[in-house]
């Protein structure tokens, strides 16, 4: 191309502005397939550290104090084979070797389907897969069937179709190791869509005793000791579609040890979502039974009511005696507009706890400072209400100390005044669990004027502590 033809298209190009999208357009694809190589290079350098961690592992493994054997339990009822594959390569993968899986079938799988189970029983003398006809579809004493067959520390149910993380036993077997008092592990989780990748993460809390009684959150991957779960019996039949949440509720009014492995190492598979997996175990009355067969078992003065959201159920304590709350609100006398109104803060505040409180023996302690208006104070004058000034310099720890040096009750409870209280149980429903032994605080859901969630909980992620759910929908 002549030098002159050169000068010619590029003034063509400029005179209809075209010159920088063109050259925009080919710097943009001679970049492309540099950025490609440079992706492919970084997963095979992932790939390749991948491959070396898990092969640390193994080593390592070896070199465990503890060694013991872990058992799976995997029922077969109505399985296809490609997840009942899934799931024994996804334990013939794992990083420490010792483990056992028994697959139990209860006679509703095609010939086909038995026969190919039975090659990798011949294949791996790990795997071990028996008969239990008497059980079909009744997933409890297809349980017990495969415990039976079984004989590790450990032992856990995992469901066809269900894979779990090559290092997932290699973890469990890891704090076994710096905690072998443990007698109930369980793991994080997520869940895998038809194409392999992780849709979902469920990341748990650590121990939670009031938590677990209201669902199973603990979930599809927990593991737990043999001679724990022979002493209490094995899987209850007639706990059926919430035997392994009966089963753990026996094991932990046992035991103290239970511990959370904070990893996503088991992937259910999909289809099996978050909800539906801990309906299973909680919101049949199977799971209502159990609940209050462990209180009644363990003397704890409470009741077991079905949830509001039809996963969980709700578990409601006796309040012992009447104690005197003392309800301490730190207020500036704000004006705030809300909606297309304007509400003074501690007016609102303090008669919506007045006018909606269905328990009786509290007291309202408004610690101000000195400057409220006459009408604020007319509109709160009640006998259980008191306006007390707190006259130094503002320190809002200092404010809330002064307010509870003047407080009589039992049981404090610190209210901001840009609050509203929605539900007349609020009260009653927080001193059922602050008068638990175990408990030190209770905090409540907390609302925006638009339903969405402003406060749910505290959870302390990476980068420090944060309000979980915040502005998610209500429901």
């Amino acid at each position: 191309m002549s030098p002159q033809l050169i000068t010619t298209t590029r003034a063509y190009l400029r005179q209809f502005k075209l010159l920088r999208t063109l050259m925009h357009a080919l710097r943009t694809l001679s970049r492309a397939p540099r950025t490609r190589l440079a992706a492919y290079q970084q997963r095979m350098r992932d790939r390749h550290r991948r491959r070396a961690e898990l092969q640390q592992q193994r080593s390592a493994a070896t070199r465990f104090q503890y060694q013991q054997v872990l058992s799976l339990l995997t029922a077969a009822h109505n399985s296809d084979f490609g997840e009942l594959r899934s799931t024994i390569e996804s334990v013939r993968s794992q990083t420490y070797p010792k483990w056992q899986l028994c697959i139990v079938c209860d006679g509703s799988l095609p010939p086909a389907v038995v026969a190919a189970l039975n090659r990798y029983a011949a294949k791996d003398a790990r795997i071990k897969v028996t008969h239990g006809t008497e059980c079909s579809g009744k997933s409890a004493a297809l349980a017990n069937h495969a415990l039976r067959s079984t004989s590790g520390e450990f032992v856990g149910l995992l469901a066809a179709g269900d894979q779990l993380a090559p290092e997932a036993l290699y973890a469990v077997v890891m704090l076994l190791n710096q905690q072998p008092a443990a007698d109930m592990i369980y793991t994080d989780e997520d869940e895998v869509g038809a194409d392999g990748m992780s849709c979902r993460r469920v990341l748990k809390p650590d121990w939670s005793p009031e938590h677990f009684l209201a669902g199973m959150y603990t979930g599809s991957m927990s593991l737990y000791r043999r001679a724990l779960v022979t002493e209490v019996g094995g899987f209850r039949e007639e706990m059926e579609g919430a035997h392994e949440y009966d089963l753990a509720l026996r094991i932990v009014e046992r035991s103290k040890h239970i511990h959370h492995v904070a990893r996503v190492l088991h992937h259910r598979r999909g289809g099996r979502s978050a909800a539906g997996a801990a309906a299973q175990f909680t919101a049949s009355g199977a799971a209502q039974r159990a609940v209050s067969e462990y209180l009644h078992r363990n003397r704890i003065a409470a009741i077991c009511e079905a949830g509001v959201n039809g996963v969980q159920h709700r578990v409601r304590y006796r309040i012992a005696g009447q104690p005197l709350v003392s309800i301490i609100i730190p207020t500036a006398g704000y004006r705030r507009v809300v909606g297309e109104r304007e509400v003074d803060l501690l007016v609102n505040c303090v008669q919506s706890v007045l006018g909606k409180t269905q328990y009786h023996n509290y007291e309202i302690l408004c610690i101000s400072d000195g400057d409220l208006q006459q009408e604020t104070k007319q509109a709160i004058n009640d006998a259980r209400v008191s306006i007390i000034t707190f006259s130094k310099p503002f320190n809002f720890a200092e404010k809330i100390n002064f307010g509870a040096r003047h407080a009589r009750g039992e049981q404090f409870l610190f209210l901001n005044d840009d609050t509203e209280v929605i539900s007349g149980e609020w009260l009653t429903a927080m001193l059922e669990f602050s008068q638990q032994q175990a408990i030190g605080a209770v905090g409540a859901k907390l609302y925006f004027p638009d339903g969405a969630i402003q406060h749910a909980g505290v959870v302390i992620p990476e980068g420090g502590p944060c309000h979980i759910f915040y502005e998610y929908p209500k429901e």
